[in-house]
């Protein structure tokens, strides 16, 4: 009788699981499109939501829970959802070898439904073998697609692509059209090369190699003698792809004819012209994307550390994690790649100002400790006395090169130490600002470490894989440092740990004649004593300038006014923030937050910036000119631009912080922390 009662409530436990995930999962569904399918270890149905049945577009019986997945993929393939040639046992031995793997594991399928809609699903395993499927409806995509075909194809331009792996080039059909049926077959054999005029071949090929070696976009104009069409004139734009390795894959290329203009100069420019435009309105498409990709995004990684905060089913935390890890990851690879892309066109621009380094130095530390202590290590910060009160460089630069310097010093150190040290270096009897990251991580080899500043270069095949990123951290950070003239450099043991030194020029106000503080302090050496690798680890000290933690600030009586036209986002604020927090209340946009502030007390206002009828600038604006009582309440920035001149703007208008979207716990608790750090008693009413 015992047994059976604690059976009934474990299924009761789990039914009343199930229905909070279903709450959630539902209105990803309906907003996103975003439909979720949970399979447990034994890959059987636990749960999904209404948008994965309707991508599915199977019968609803199949979807029961602790249904096989494989009845769901017998249908679909019968159906012909995946082609005339699908074979059952071969597809779910595939997934059943990626099950059984227990390792974190994705894999990508499209296929067409039998009403003509196009379905993206992405399966992603987890270590026990369980799986979460992520689906999309991206038949409007796939159109879009076909009609940049039909543009291209009507502008008398054509692609092709190359594949490393397979040795195979692919055309599009304004190119394919030109080709004779024995030139196509020579292609499919041979390769591009053998169409190409014997005399132009050497500097195509040499332009290739370069292109590759250097990744940069090659650019190169030949003559190609076709059966058809005799010799014509053509010009390639091509960019090289390369695996997260930094390993070559493969060519993109656009393909322009030049027969009829060649040698007119009116009409290079006019082409010249047409890829500025090309280049700027690639620019402004970028930057749109990234602001709306990060709003639905912050829905899914909102609404999973939602998830994360109330669940306590161990099997259920672990695939949610999937889901939030893989979501970082996504934004980590947006963010790296839009700022690389801007730097390497010059659109980046400085905005240097009179900054406190000290107070950005403990900021910085206190937005990676709780990164640090996930990791078991320790995160320690030493400003030495050298360092003066104010400097001239840009913040937020400044901040982004030690952010990416702290991301990879944390993850690369477990169970072991990470110091940021900073001080003052005179060299060549100029006084410079030097700030070093100091880990007891892997460290690395001199060969890792020779190209460690390459973009799309991580140091073996196996970080890669057990670490994840780009490649590109590493040169962002050297690209800005010398955009702000200075540098950055680097001393690393295998397995003894890895320094990383930001150094430049210091800087003052004109006219101010205070010397460097306490000069006898100052240090002259060179960045080489600077930046000595850390002792091992079993000698390392553990200390901590700064070891006095502030004492975290009381959030349960606040009351707190979300100002956002996004449903979603709503959704996201409200679950993270509710039970920790005395009462929220929500408006659409800002001209109905100041009516409630007109109302009633508010302690803090999370503002966003993008809101219809009065944006979150203009509430800002109107709410510290109001010359009332309300005047000064504290007011947090919520954006989803990731330009820093956004964040600027929120800052000099009065703004208090400014924290990005998607939105996380940990950073919202930590900018109500850090505005109410210096007067938290008066904020919160507390007696």
């Amino acid at each position: 009788m015992a047994h059976d009662k604690t059976l009934q409530a474990s299924t009761l436990e789990s039914n009343v699981v199930e229905s909070q995930i279903l709450a959630f999962l539902e209105p990803l569904g309906q907003s996103l499109g975003k439909g979720v399918l949970i399979l447990d270890t034994d890959l059987n149905v636990v749960t999904h939501n209404a948008a994965a049945l309707i991508h599915s577009n199977v019968p609803t019986d199949l979807y029961k829970s602790g249904r096989s997945s494989k009845n769901i993929l017998e249908f679909a393939i019968k159906r012909g959802d995946y082609g005339p040639d699908a074979d059952i046992d071969a597809l779910w031995n595939n997934i059943l070898k990626r099950s059984a793997a227990r390792k974190v594991s994705t894999e990508d399928v499209i296929r067409t439904s039998s009403n003509g809609r196009v379905i993206h699903a992405q399966r992603t395993y987890a270590e026990d073998g369980s799986a979460i499927v992520l689906s999309e409806d991206i038949t409007d995509r796939k159109r879009r697609e076909q009609l940049m075909d039909l543009a291209i194809n009507s502008a008398g331009a054509g692609y092709w692509q190359f594949s490393l792996r397979t040795g195979k080039f692919t055309f599009s059909d304004s190119i394919r059209e030109h080709l004779s049926k024995a030139e196509l077959d020579r292609v499919h054999k041979d390769g591009f090369w053998p169409l190409i005029h014997p005399n132009d071949l050497p500097k195509v090929k040499a332009n290739w190699d370069k292109a590759f070696k250097s990744k940069t976009i090659m650019d190169f104009s030949y003559r190609l003698v076709l059966e058809q069409s005799g010799t014509t004139y053509k010009r390639n734009i091509g960019v090289p792809i390369f695996a997260e390795n930094g390993k070559a894959i493969g060519v993109n290329c656009l393909v322009l004819d030049q027969t009829e203009d060649r040698g007119s100069i009116r009409a290079l420019k006019r082409r010249a012209s047409e890829a500025e435009r090309m280049v700027k309105a690639q620019n402004a498409y970028l930057a749109n994307m990234s602001h709306e990709i990060r709003t639905p995004m912050n829905g899914v990684l909102g609404m999973t550390e939602a998830l994360l905060q109330n669940q306590s089913a161990s099997h259920i935390t672990q695939e949610l994690g999937i889901i939030r890890d893989s979501a970082n990851m996504l934004l980590k690879l947006m963010d790296e790649t839009l700022d690389h892309a801007k730097i390497s066109a010059d659109k980046l621009k400085l905005l240097p100002e009179l900054s406190a380094p000290r107070k950005m130095l403990k900021d910085i530390k206190r937005l990676w400790v709780e990164r640090a202590k996930s990791n078991n290590t320790q995160l320690n910060l030493n400003v030495l006395e050298s360092v003066p009160d104010t400097l001239i460089i840009d913040p937020l630069r400044y901040h982004q090169c030690l952010n990416n310097l702290l991301s990879n010093a944390i993850k690369f150190t477990e169970n072991g130490q990470v110091d940021i040290i900073s001080t003052i270096v005179e060299r060549g009897d100029k006084p410079f600002f030097v700030t070093a990251i100091r880990d007891t991580g892997i460290g690395m080899t001199q060969e890792q470490l020779a190209d460690v500043f390459t973009p799309y270069q991580q140091a073996t095949d196996s970080t890669s894989a057990n670490y994840g990123g780009t490649g590109l951290g590493m040169s962002i950070v050297k690209q800005l440092a010398e955009l702000m003239g200075g540098k950055v450099t680097a001393k690393s043991e295998l397995g003894q740990g890895t320094t990383f030194a930001l150094s430049f020029p210091l800087k003052r106000r004109e006219g101010e004649r205070r010397a460097l503080p306490r000069a006898t302090t100052v240090r002259r050496e060179s960045m080489s004593d600077a930046i000595q690798p850390p002792a091992p680890r079993s000698s390392q000290p553990r200390t901590n300038v700064f070891a006095e933690e502030r004492a975290p600030v009381d959030l349960s009586r606040l009351t707190v006014l979300v100002a956002e036209d996004n449903q979603i986002n709503q959704l996201v604020v409200r679950s993270l923030l509710e039970p920790r927090i005395a009462e929220i209340v929500i408006v659409d946009n800002g001209q109905e937050a100041i009516e409630v502030l007109r109302n009633r007390h508010i302690d803090v206002i999370l503002m966003d910036i993008h809101m219809p009828i009065m944006d979150g600038i203009e509430a800002t604006i109107a709410i510290r000119n109001s010359q009332t009582s309300w005047a000064n309440t504290k007011i947090i920035a919520l954006t989803a631009d990731p330009e820093y001149q956004q964040v600027r703007i929120c800052r000099n208008i009065g703004m208090n912080y400014a924290i990005p979207k998607p939105l996380n716990f940990s950073d919202l608790i930590t900018a109500l922390e850090t505005v109410f750090e210096d007067d938290a008693q008066t904020a919160l009413q507390i007696a």
